[in-house]
């Protein structure tokens, strides 16, 4: 059980959303990294320890394995290896240098192949949602690049939570429920889950592509800065917009939570038109439900229902009193 809870606990700190936490970046700063150890290591280890310190202190975390050890043990077993001619020494050396090379490459070919199917999937949905957003385009055009946004946002999504959590340990029950309970938390996996919602609709729902380019804009902003920050390209044209929206990543998430917010009020009303539709209604409410527990949007769905409680309900008890014992029922639905 303690295990599980640890994995649990592990699992909602790769979910939390670093990037909108202003104590991240001053913790950052604050901190050595080291050089000789890899980018994502580091990067996991210190996340661990921020979230440890600032949002669960019973996490726990294990060191990072110094290098020095594992290096003398190599280099003294390598040395009582060694044979007596130099041809024998030399040959061996040289085959494992261009073998670790070869296996270095390959490991960088891969993940950056990885990053590019990210980066292609949320710049199609970019490019998609504007064409289907434009005015005067012909309906068939808009409905195709309606679809085409949130397919690229299913392959978005599902590239980065392979990146994240990889496969279920287990393809049985258990390990499939477990590896659930830890990839439900991110916001990766609720934005599946949202643009399988909308990519099934028969009637377009247009304003529902807001949130996933929102999320796109800001993973292809994050991309750029870390792989073309000193290309010429990148600096003159993309830089300032990039910097804009690093800057204004909250204010990014607040608009696309009240745009979540707002398609599920959109459904509601829908269920008087001819574009009604029971099962997309209760299947978007019930994701509504799981933003506004999850911890990478919790915080942005729980303030603006407040905000929302704070002025419907003074109106619905001095005009609509008849309307206070369905509105507890649901608020408790929801809240628990």
């Amino acid at each position: 059980m303690a295990e599980e809870e640890q994995h649990l606990k592990k699992a909602a700190a790769l979910a939390y959303d670093y990037d909108s936490d202003p104590r991240w970046a001053e913790y950052l700063s604050n901190v050595l990294v080291p050089d000789n150890r890899p980018k994502s290591e580091v990067e996991r280890y210190l996340k661990f320890k921020f979230y440890q310190r600032n949002i669960d202190p019973d996490l726990k975390v294990e060191r990072l394995p110094s290098k020095s050890s594992t290096t003398f043990t190599s280099t003294s077993s390598a040395s009582s290896q060694r044979s007596n001619r130099p041809e024998e020494r030399s040959r061996p050396a040289q085959g494992s240098s261009r073998s670790s090379q070869h296996g270095r490459g390959g490991i960088n070919s891969v993940r950056m192949d990885l990053q590019s199917i990210g980066f292609l999937s949320n710049s199609l949905v970019i490019i998609m949602g504007a064409i289907a957003t434009l005015p005067f385009m012909p309906p068939t055009v808009s409905v195709k690049s309606y679809r085409l946004t949130f397919l690229g946002a299913l392959i978005a999504c599902g590239h980065s939570i392979y990146a994240q959590y990889g496969r279920p340990s287990a393809l049985t029950l258990q390990g499939i429920q477990v590896w659930l309970q830890s990839a439900i938390a991110g916001k990766d996996f609720l934005y599946f889950l949202y643009s399988i919602v909308f990519i099934t609709t028969p009637f377009p729902i247009k304003f529902a592509m807001i949130p996933v380019i929102i999320q796109s804009l800001l993973n292809v902003a994050q991309f750029l800065k870390q792989n073309f920050s000193n290309a010429s390209i990148y600096r003159k044209y993309l830089e300032k917009p990039c910097k804009w929206l690093e800057a204004n990543t909250t204010t990014m998430r607040t608009l696309s939570a009240n745009c979540e917010i707002g398609v599920g009020f959109l459904l509601l009303f829908l269920l008087f038109s001819p574009q009604k539709n029971f099962i997309q209604l209760l299947a978007y409410w019930q994701l509504l439900k799981l933003m506004y527990h999850a911890p990478t949007t919790a915080y942005f769905h729980r303030a603006i229902w407040s905000r929302i409680g704070a002025k419907i309900n003074p109106l619905v008890y001095r005009y609509a009193s008849f309307l206070e014992t369905p509105l507890q029922y649901a608020r408790r639905w929801f809240q628990n």
